[in-house]
């Protein structure tokens, strides 16, 4: 049985840091509910003024599903970059990351496999009842691991230039291979597919990442 801590420690293998949670602030559709890349920098750095601006913190800017975002289910389910220094920034670099909702504009690309895809002509059930939220959790997981590693954009990655979680891109249980994402644990409850559990038994489905000491993709250190 998988939990959440085992991703943190795989992610302790390239590099630890304690982390906390400080807070969330809502956002009204002040920039309309089409934003482009600047859009969703101009957001993080208008948060600063309630979190603090701190180049070892981590932003998550998350849109609804009826926000479009530039590069959205084109080629990206979210991305993660970094503020220049500025006076809004106290003259720091902060790194952040945003993730878009799949519900209605991509979820066979954002919330797979909780949408049709690969061998599935069906969704798997997800576990928290939407599979626009479920897709997110994923990228989010893989952002947030990618931010620890690489938030500059110059930490870890392969030889080929993958990230550790780039590289092990939908896989999700052992056995997998492309269009099926592998072997998953399963609610007797709901029959929702999950791969680890959180706090109070919740269930979520978390992406494999490069284990550097085993050079194979995995769920647990």
């Amino acid at each position: 049985m998988a939990v959440w801590s085992s991703q943190q420690e795989l992610t302790e293998r390239f590099v630890y840091e304690a982390q906390e949670h400080h807070g969330e602030k809502f956002d009204n559709y002040s920039l309309g509910a089409s934003l482009n890349q600047s859009d969703i920098q101009r957001l993080v750095e208008e948060s600063l003024g309630s979190f603090g601006a701190s180049s070892r913190s981590m932003y998550f800017v998350l849109t609804s599903e009826d926000v479009l975002v530039e590069r959205f289910c084109l080629n990206v389910c979210g991305i993660h970059f970094y503020t220049f220094p500025s006076d809004a920034t106290n003259d720091q670099m902060v790194p952040y990351a945003w993730i878009g909702n799949p519900k209605k504009q991509c979820p066979e690309f954002c919330a797979w496999p909780y949408a049709p895809g690969g061998w599935f002509k069906e969704g798997l059930i997800p576990p928290n009842g939407d599979a626009g939220i479920d897709g997110m959790i994923i990228t989010v997981a893989n952002l947030l691991a990618a931010l620890g590693m690489s938030p500059y954009g110059n930490g870890y990655f392969r030889e080929e230039g993958a990230a550790a979680t780039g590289v092990c891109q939908g896989i999700y249980g052992v056995k997998a291979i492309p269009g099926y994402p592998g072997k998953l644990l399963l609610d007797k409850a709901t029959n929702a597919s999950f791969n680890v559990y959180g706090f109070d038994d919740s269930k979520f489905l978390l992406p494999f990442m490069w284990d550097p000491a085993t050079q194979q993709c995995a769920l647990q250190a």
